[in-house]
């Protein structure tokens, strides 16, 4: 399809925005949004896969287990924090407007909506792949920190097939 993790992670946000709407217009009247609104939230599960495949692009590969990990723990304590969060806006507000919470869920999705359009708008460069990046070239005196002994290497010997070296301090 050749869209970006950010377009399709912010589609994703729209889309809960979409359902979250027109779950909390649902009234005696309005029944028919009640159908309306499963079908306005197809699209809310690419949100979730795009931002795991934009922060797995901002991550070296041997760190992306720990933020695999950060993200399963966020998505078993997430549930708790909505849920609480929903249930306060919803019995204080119940008696005023009983779909508060929804705008409060398509509000929260909005504001996540809005960070991904600027990620958008002002991602220039397009490149934010760490395996395609390129290093910084390295700084400050010692620039290769390998060491290779060689125990075949002539000057290492003398003539007489003894070591010219006897003590030898290798800082690494």
């Amino acid at each position: 399809l050749k869209v970006s993790d950010s377009v399709l992670a912010m589609v994703g946000a729209f889309s809960a925005v979409l359902d979250y709407i027109l779950y909390g217009l649902v009234s005696t009247s309005t029944v028919f949004l009640i159908w309306l609104a499963p079908v306005a939230a197809l699209l809310v599960n690419s949100g979730a896969i795009a931002i795991r495949a934009l922060l797995s692009k901002f991550v070296a590969p041997d760190e992306l287990g720990k933020v695999s990990a950060v993200f399963g723990a966020l998505d078993g304590v997430m549930p708790m924090v909505s849920f609480s969060l929903y249930t306060a806006v919803y019995h204080s507000s119940v008696a005023v407007f009983p779909g508060a919470q929804f705008f409060f869920g398509a509000a929260v999705n909005g504001l996540m909506a809005l960070t991904f359009i600027i990620i958008i708008v002002t991602d220039h460069n397009k490149q934010y792949n760490v395996e395609t990046a390129k290093p910084k070239p390295p700084k400050g005196p010692v620039v290769e920190k390998n060491l290779v002994i060689r125990s075949d290497s002539k000057w290492l010997y003398d003539e007489e097939n003894n070591y010219k070296l006897r003590i030898a301090t290798i800082l690494l």
